[in-house]
């Protein structure tokens, strides 16, 4: 996405993950109307069985080209993949200001403080190089341009009433003591205040607080007022995606190709001389050694548990590796 702006003159000032098909959003209730289409021409008796079988379906909706996209999947080794990326449902590419270059992520969209991935992490993250996407256009099944829709698709303005002008904003800011020059633009102030709202959550967070509420006995039908803190101990934030500890799918540091190597190296060394056997503790501080003199990266290095585990594992695999070999020599 931060390409865009340079590949297709295509400013993304938010991407916003939603439940697919739900129509939360003008766009979203467009692309609805494509499976409903699809669905009507389906139940008028037609079938969907080839490109042009679509395009009849849904060649009424508005603002609507028909063409078949074939991307190039051959992109080489590597994987540019932002760590913990499925906790955070909204991004921003901001292209000016302080985080002009940066990624911003958060959980909740328009609530929370974001998390920043600056140019140098993001250089250090990619694996390979990034690439404007060239995909070859089919029409009827030969190379060709997308299909022009009759008319245009309108989208309703939206209720200006609730949106924060300029001078709104520039009023906000400044009864909070921030100093502007007035070159700021609207985007800019907007995340300015919106960092300012964030310090002011946390420091709210850190005051010591007593939170009365309201419970309802259910059982002896009656109410009680206490400490919600006392009956309810969990920190704020603890449904949020990003921490969760447990049933998260692929959480957590992979070990490198890297790492894994140097292991194998020291575990056969170990197998080769039994008085040079590595222990988990030696191995971690072996990795430690690499990190300093630039071998491997300081946060590539394994805990002490993840290489037990890598030992146990590796250790059953070659005893099933040898007994593999007896039985196929036992058979000769």
């Amino acid at each position: 996405m931060a390409f865009w702006p340079k590949w297709y003159n295509v400013k993304v000032k938010k991407w916003v993950f939603l439940e697919a098909g739900e129509a939360k959003t003008a766009i979203d209730s467009h692309h609805a109307q494509i499976s409903h289409a699809i669905n009507r021409y389906v139940r008028l008796g037609f079938d969907i069985q080839t490109g042009k079988d679509i395009e009849n379906a849904i060649q009424d909706i508005r603002g609507t080209s028909v063409a078949q996209l074939v991307p190039n999947r051959d992109r080489g080794s590597g994987s540019n993949t932002l760590p913990g990326n499925s906790n955070w449902f909204e991004w921003q590419w901001p292209t000016s200001g302080d985080f002009e270059g940066c990624i911003l992520a958060r959980s909740i969209p328009n609530l929370g403080p974001w998390t920043t991935f600056t140019p140098t992490q993001l250089e250090k993250l990619q694996k390979r190089e990034i690439e404007k996407p060239n995909p070859n256009i089919f029409y009827r099944t030969r190379l060709s341009t997308p299909t022009i829709s009759n008319s245009n698709w309108e989208i309703p303005p939206p209720n200006s009433e609730q949106r924060l002008t300029k001078q709104v904003l520039v009023k906000k800011l400044q009864s909070r003591g921030i100093e502007l020059n007035g070159k700021e633009n609207k985007e800019e102030l907007v995340i300015n205040l919106e960092k300012k709202l964030n310090k002011e959550v946390e420091r709210k967070k850190l005051e010591p607080e007593r939170i009365v509420g309201v419970l309802v006995d259910v059982t002896n039908s009656q109410t009680i007022r206490c400490d919600v803190k006392e009956v309810y101990p969990l920190q704020i934030g603890w449904a949020l995606k990003e921490n969760q500890k447990f049933g998260k799918k692929g959480a957590g540091k992979r070990m490198t190709n890297q790492v894994r190597a140097l292991l194998e190296g020291y575990f056969m060394a170990g197998n080769a001389d039994k008085s040079n056997r590595y222990t988990a503790q030696n191995m971690q501080r072996e990795l430690e050694k690499c990190a300093q003199e630039g071998e491997i990266d300081k946060d590539d290095v394994s805990k002490v548990i993840t290489i037990q585990n890598w030992i146990s594992k590796t250790t059953r695999e070659h005893r099933e590796e040898a007994a593999t070999r007896v039985l196929n020599y036992n058979n000769l």
